[in-house]
């Protein structure tokens, strides 16, 4: 028996939802894949559904490149980040009114998220350990899937994506970030590509909650970033407290999480760059 694998969409959402709840100028192309693909979709063998899968991606790619991004109103290009939430396409949690997020699958009846461990559906494709070592690795903490580094052993813990393809411009990253309170050291988020690069302001509080509800902190590079290879280098870094509390002859570990990383862009540089920086 010949077992296929198929790809998911690349938007989390129902891909009529998306023509719905946003109104990009490529919505009619978006719409013209929908009716080109959807019965494929629907009812195709396993070849067929593959190949639909990867040109739905691409339109819904081409679609949410089809923002216009001004300096007032920058457009979202965080559909360039793989794995952003540290899980699978399906597994990507909607908004609550009250900020918090809901998780699809986070009490799925087999395989039920739990905290302290890395979920079912959990993935960090596309990601790399930046520096340090130790424990670092995927987690369900504080309401979240993340990228949870425990700090007992090392100094410096990072997670970095190299990013390519993008549409030359001016770049933010923004990403959300927790730690044990009384822990925070300088947590922070950064962007890097071959001409400059930008950090956030390091974390202020931990804000971490024993009863897994603490509140995570956005933040973004305080600087735009400019690209002009189609190259940009993101992610988050930051010292551990190893000498803060010393027990036993040993660091009280320590534990920082980072999810929810998202990528701004303000504008493309549309003339040669060297006339631009002029």
């Amino acid at each position: 028996m010949i077992h296929y694998h198929l790809p998911y969409l690349l938007n989390p959402l129902p891909h009529e939802t998306l023509v719905y709840s946003t109104d990009y100028p490529g919505k009619e192309a978006l719409s013209d894949a929908i009716d080109k693909y959807s019965a494929v979709l629907d009812e195709g063998g396993a070849d067929a559904i593959a190949a639909a899968i990867e040109g739905m991606n691409q339109a819904i790619k081409e679609y949410y490149a089809s923002q216009v991004a001004t300096r007032d109103d920058p457009a979202d290009y965080t559909f360039y980040i793989q794995n952003p939430w540290f899980v699978g396409a399906k597994g990507e949690p909607t908004l609550n009114a009250d900020g918090t997020y809901t998780f699809p699958n986070e009490f799925d009846e087999e395989n039920p998220y739990t905290v302290g461990s890395a979920p079912f559906d959990g993935t960090s494709d596309g990601w790399y350990i930046g520096e340090g070592g130790g424990d670092q690795r995927l987690n369900w903490r504080q309401g979240r899937t993340c990228w949870n580094a425990w700090n007992n052993n090392f100094n410096t813990v990072s997670v970095a994506q190299d990013i390519t393809g993008l549409p030359n411009g001016l770049y933010k990253v923004a990403a959300d970030l927790i730690t044990q309170s009384g822990m925070a050291t300088d947590q922070h988020t950064f962007a890097k590509s071959s001409l400059q690069s930008a950090v956030s302001n390091p974390l202020a509080d931990g804000l971490w909650d024993e009863g897994e509800m603490g509140t995570w902190t956005t933040l973004t590079t305080e600087q735009w970033v400019i690209v002009a290879d189609g190259k940009l280098t993101i992610g988050a870094l930051g010292t551990g407290a190893a000498d803060t509390v010393p027990q036993a002859g040993s660091a009280l570990p320590t534990s920082s999480c980072s999810t929810s990383a998202r990528l701004l862009l303000r504008r493309l540089l549309r003339l040669p760059l060297l006339a631009w920086l002029r």
